[in-house]
């Protein structure tokens, strides 16, 4: 009868917060140990870890005024009610004295925090199969051949025949003043070509406007024929830029052939904007008297 008497008394020593916990609460186990030597020290042990319960810090020791306060931190990880048995205390003197205290048991109720019965809905029906996407290979099929129509219709338009400069065609026994654009092309020297005819051009121009220096920018050069209405002005400025990038940087054959001819077909509209014939002024309308 003593002996089950003092082991509810060493559990209830022990207090439990919250005094109701659910699973996965923090519980924080505390006990006052009274020391009578207030130089004695209180070492406390660990408490091991068990699959309903997980220490989550170490054992921690309060000073007081008549001793100590033995605290351990847990979690539950199981309902119901825990005995838990607790790490004997030992007090240490410092003559090197130990005492050693049984550490009892604490009494913890654990509750759920899901409600009682089944807590999951019940299971719905199976359904339907999904049925699958018919795949169609018509729309691939328009879309492919759309793409190829294209490049082929674009890469006839490229190789239509142009209007061809009577030089251009010429053999290898050209004159001087012509450009031996076929030779130099054969030679890999489209840049050389392009060079080439934007310098005739600002020479020729120049014959109409002299302040069009050839040494002059391209933009400074263009300011200066801008006054000439009757020339094919956007023309011009669209293929002395193009001659001024194919000079400095690498161009394909084609293209600066085909510069070329539209340089030469310039210079013709030019010179027959030039020598054209001025309109004649309307005549002034009779004044009857």
């Amino acid at each position: 009868m003593n002996a089950m008497v003092g082991a509810v008394l060493l559990a209830q020593v022990w207090s439990v917060f919250p005094e109701q916990p659910t699973i996965g609460d923090t519980v924080v186990f505390e006990r006052e140990v009274v020391v009578a030597d207030p130089t004695a020290r209180l070492r406390l042990g660990p408490l091991p870890a068990s699959p309903s319960i997980e220490p989550l810090a170490r054992p921690e020791v309060i000073s007081g005024a008549g001793g100590f306060v033995a605290r351990y931190v847990v979690a539950f990880f199981e309902t119901g009610e825990h005995t838990v048995v607790m790490p004997e205390l030992e007090l240490v003197y410092p003559n090197g004295r130990v005492e050693t205290r049984g550490g009892g048991s604490a009494l913890v109720t654990v509750s759920s925090v899901l409600p009682e019965g089944d807590s999951l809905p019940p299971p719905r029906t199976s359904r339907e199969p999904i049925p699958r996407d018919v795949f169609r290979a018509s729309p691939a099929v328009l879309l492919l051949t759309g793409v190829l129509v294209l490049s082929v219709g674009w890469g006839v338009l490229r190789r239509k025949p142009r209007r061809r400069p009577a030089w251009a065609s010429a053999d290898t026994d050209v004159g001087v003043e012509d450009i031996p654009i076929p030779r130099w092309i054969a030679a890999g020297e489209p840049r050389a070509v392009a060079t080439v005819s934007m310098h005739r051009m600002r020479e020729h121009i120049q014959t109409y406007v002299p302040q069009a220096e050839p040494s002059l920018d391209l933009r400074a050069w263009l300011r200066t024929v801008e006054d000439r209405s009757e020339w094919p002005l956007r023309e011009l400025a669209d293929v002395m830029r193009a001659l001024e990038r194919a000079s400095y940087a690498p161009a394909i054959p084609s293209d600066v052939i085909a510069l070329a001819d539209e340089t030469q077909v310039l210079l013709q509209a030019i010179d027959e904007a030039e020598t054209a014939p001025a309109p004649e002024p309307d005549p002034e309308p009779a004044v009857e008297e």
